[in-house]
């Protein structure tokens, strides 16, 4: 089983919300949008140990009145577990809720199912005296409806009664949130879930030196006591000489052949008497059963580029690299043992006749869950660690178990339009008062298929999410990516208009200081898409495209149902060749950005920049040439109204 959602309700920056889980997922946001809160809450969930207690600062505006609660549903489940869990499967899910409360001082938690439970029962499932339960029952059974079940001599045997009511009449069941008493992780309950589902957690900060040194309660101890030294101790030759070392041990230590001992009481006898006549002191070695034998300590070294060394020594992009592999394969390893423990448990009962049937062997399902991947990588390493977490996260005939893994990323290295349905994108908003609130936006590839299909008049047949995915693939670049991380976005046809923005700006570095990115998208005929993948995340979008003009006098092909579409994206009235507007989500030019320029510099200003420009060798027609003319027009104290209004809007894009 692995995850289809979490719910998170009051837990720090979350008021309330749900994040959605594919095979592979990946957060991204602005810092402080709550990314990592999720996979702090997913944490919390999974673990149990007093570390990770909350405070009052944990509660979402400080409000303790209130518990967190993380609810997690689980799908896929196997056959074997839809059986074990039975009683909480609600159309083949099961779902699980953590409560925290706080009291000032400490935190209780408390783990849930839902079982589908006849309603009017619960008066007594939750009387708390066995006398309550027996009475409630009774006068329920004098009930003419209820008047068949059977009697009790104790109210141990009322659940079972009830349960065997319910099986009988499912129609009339409502699924219910149970006692508390969910079977759930190590130390709470039996365990049970803890077999069928593991999580991985790797931190933005963790000292790999430290998880490497072999001392108690440090990751590599327990991975060699779990893979080596387990195995090594059950080795007969070892086994022989701790045998053989004890007998020789207790041989040695003989009180009969250490006449020390004796003559030791003696003396304490003589002292103690003198004290108190009647008192004495018997002296005597407390027999020894076992002798531990300790292995050799590991010390664990690092090679880069075929040198070995310390791991204090190396960089912290491999440090990074060993942990995650530390981690991972500690949650493996344990969940090994727990089976050979279960399976060895399940031989025992099977040959003192308790229980009969075959051993199912589970197949454990292991969530890994990492902050920030990228920290410590220079880009190629990212690119690579991105590719293998994305295959990681995909079925292997090689393993015998599946992994489900969530992110979370501030690197365009790892996120791209091929797996842009995987995206998930945190925000704050503001919720009723002054108290911001995490919010998560999914790509919904379905939703913008029907756009499209509006925009371009097209039937529904025209577009599928699968041929969008297809299409999107050749907008992969690294501008694009940079976008899904902006506050606004500004997309254009390609360089050239780019250049001439940057040029016409006073500093090219306010639109970065702002958030806002801009983006070549490699002609018009791309932008439709790249708009509405942005619109779906909520990132505010401005597009700039050509009007194309001239075409309209030629015999060429003007593809006109771009302008005509692209005017519709824009919320205005569409036509085959629109003339140049300025408008608040797009703007356009009858012919070309070039072409408008020289409408709108005076014809001397035009003349001058350009000899000044052509200097430089390079072709009117590149983007460096016509950022140098935007940058001499300035110097002229001349510009383009246009893209003064231009950006005007785009800047308002990022205004609160």
């Amino acid at each position: 089983m692995i995850i289809e959602e979490i719910s998170v309700l009051n837990y720090r920056s979350i008021r309330e919300e749900t994040l959605t889980f594919e095979d592979l997922t990946i957060l991204i946001g602005p810092n402080g949008s709550g990314k990592s809160t999720f996979l702090q809450a997913l944490n919390l969930f999974y673990n149990t140990v007093k570390s990770l207690t909350v405070n009052e600062e944990d509660f979402y505006n400080k409000d303790t009145s209130k518990p967190i609660r993380i609810i997690i549903k689980f799908y896929k489940l196997t056959e074997y577990e839809l059986e074990e869990f039975a009683p909480y499967i609600d159309r083949g899910t099961l779902t699980i809720e953590k409560e925290i409360g706080f009291n000032g001082v400490t935190s209780q938690e408390r783990y849930y199912g839902s079982k589908l439970q006849y309603p009017d029962f619960q008066e007594i499932r939750t009387a708390i005296q066995k006398s309550d339960k027996r009475t409630k029952y009774n006068e329920l059974r004098s009930t003419p409806e209820f008047n068949t079940l059977p009697t009790v001599s104790s109210a141990d045997g009322i659940e079972a009664n009830l349960a065997a009511w319910e099986k009988e009449h499912l129609d009339k069941l409502r699924r219910i949130k149970d006692d508390g008493q969910f079977f759930g992780f190590r130390n709470v309950g039996v365990g049970k879930l803890e077999r069928f589902t593991r999580f991985i957690f790797i931190p933005a900060v963790r000292d790999a030196n430290l998880d490497a040194t072999e001392t108690k309660g440090n990751i590599i101890t327990e991975l060699l006591q779990l893979v080596v030294k387990k195995e090594i101790e059950r080795k007969p030759e070892l086994l022989a000489f701790k045998e053989e070392t004890i007998k020789k041990y207790k041989e040695l230590t003989n009180p009969e052949k250490l006449p020390e001992l004796p003559k030791l009481q003696k003396e304490l006898n003589d002292t103690l008497r003198k004290f108190v006549q009647s008192a004495g002191v018997v002296l005597n070695w407390q027999e020894k059963e076992d002798l531990e034998i300790p292995l050799p300590q590991a010390y664990v070294k690092l090679i880069e580029d075929n040198f070995e060394g310390d791991i204090s020594k190396k960089g912290h992009g491999l440090q990074r690299a060993f942990i995650m592999t530390l981690l991972q394969h500690l949650s493996i390893a344990r969940h090994v043992d727990d089976s050979q423990k279960e399976q060895a448990e399940e031989e025992a009962k099977d040959e003192e006749g308790e229980r009969k049937g075959e051993i199912v062997e589970i197949r454990p399902n292991f969530i890994l869950a990492i902050e920030e991947p990228e920290l410590y990588q220079h880009p190629v390493r990212q690119r690579h660690i991105s590719r293998v977490l994305l295959e990681l996260a995909q079925p292997s005939p090689e393993r015998d178990y599946e992994m489900q893994i969530i992110y979370s990323t501030h690197s365009p290295h790892f996120i791209g339009l091929d797996r842009v349905e995987k995206i998930r994108r945190a925000r704050k908003n503001i919720a009723g008062g002054a108290i911001p609130e995490t919010k998560v936006k999914k790509m919904n590839l379905d939703k913008i298929t029907k756009e499209l299909e509006e925009i371009f008049g097209k039937q529904k047949e025209g577009f599928t999410a699968a041929s969008l995915k297809a299409r999107l693939i050749s907008l992969l670049t690294p501008y694009v990516n940079e976008g899904f991380f902006a506050d606004a976005v500004v997309i254009v046809e390609g360089e050239a208009d780019k250049a001439v923005l940057f040029g016409t700006l006073k500093n090219p570095g306010d639109l970065e200081g702002k958030g806002i990115t801009v983006i070549p998208i490699g002609g018009k005929t791309n932008i439709d898409r790249c708009v509405l993948i942005f619109r779906e995340l909520d990132i505010p979008v401005y597009f700039l495209f050509d009007g194309d003009k001239k075409c309209e006098s030629s015999s060429k092909d003007c593809n006109t149902k771009y302008n005509r579409a692209l005017l519709k994206l824009g919320g205005v009235t569409e036509e085959d060749f629109p003339t140049t507007r300025v408008e608040k989500l797009f703007a356009c030019f009858e012919e070309n950005l070039p072409a408008q320029l020289k409408k709108e510099l005076s014809e001397e200003i035009y003349k001058i920049c350009k000899a000044e420009v052509e200097s430089l060798k390079i072709g009117e027609k590149q983007p460096y040439f016509l950022y140098q003319l935007m940058e001499c027009a300035k110097s002229q104290k001349a510009g383009s109204k246009t893209l003064t209004d231009i950006i005007s809007r785009i800047v308002s894009l990022a205004d609160p």
